[in-house]
C-alpha cells in the first residue's frame, strides 16, 4: 500500500492512478483531518 499526502496526490494524480492500476496497488491518502484509502 502506498501512503501519500493529499498535496502530493494532487500534484501527481494521474501518475498515481496509473501506478495503482498497473501494479494493483492501493493508495492511502493522509490529510490533517484523517486518512482515506482507495482500493482497486
Amino acid at each position: 500500500m502506498t501512503t501519500i499526502g493529499v498535496t502530493d496526490l494532487r500534484n501527481n494524480l494521474f501518475k498515481m492512478l496509473e501506478a495503482c492500476i498497473k501494479y494493483n496497488e492501493s493508495i492511502n491518502v493522509s490529510t490533517k483531518n484523517g486518512n482515506s484509502s482507495y482500493y482497486k
